[in-house]
Parts: C-alpha cells; structure tokens; sequence
C-alpha cells in the first residue's frame, strides 16, 4: 500500500503488466459516458476528474478517447492529498 504521491516504479519483469492498465482494453466505461460528458459541457458545464489514481490517468484517459471531454484532470499524486480528504476536493476546485 502507498499513500499519495508516493510512487515506486515497477520492476522490470511487471513493467508491462503496469502500463497494460493505461490502455483502452482494461477499461469499459459506460457506453453512454463519452455522450453524457458532451452533453454536459454544451450546456456549460466545466468538467473535472478527481482520482486516486497515479500518473497513468492522464495516458489512461486519452487511450479511453475521454480526456478531450474534460477541463481538468487531478490525480492524487499530484496534490498529495486522497480522497476523501477535503483537501482533494479543494485542489480538483482550484482548476477551475
């Protein structure tokens, strides 16, 4: 177990295994996600992701066609702070 923004690179022989979980086929969001996103920036809204995933999510997102429908994209690694953490919320805020 890691807290945030600690982050240990993988050893050799797992190396594929963990950029294999940055790619399109590990993944399956919900077949309406892509439209609902659209749909809610055309009427205004200001989108963000907020995870507690590692430095993968931005790489994940753009494999999943998914971060071109966002404004911001936050991962706890980043700010050093997990969810539910307060703090988290209030990083992801900032972007905006």
């Amino acid at each position: 177990y890691r807290r945030a923004g600690e982050s240990l690179p993988p050893e050799p022989y797992t190396r594929e295994l963990f950029d294999e979980f940055t790619t399109d086929h590990c993944w399956l969001p919900y077949s309406d996600a892509a439209a609902t996103l659209e749909q809610l920036r055309e009427q205004g809204y200001l989108l963000g992701v907020l995870s507690n995933f590692d430095f993968r999510l931005e790489r994940l997102l753009q494999n999943l066609g998914l971060d071109i429908r966002v404004d911001a994209v936050v991962a706890s690694f980043q700010n050093g702070f997990e969810k539910p953490d307060a703090s988290a919320y209030r990083s992801a805020a900032a972007c905006f």
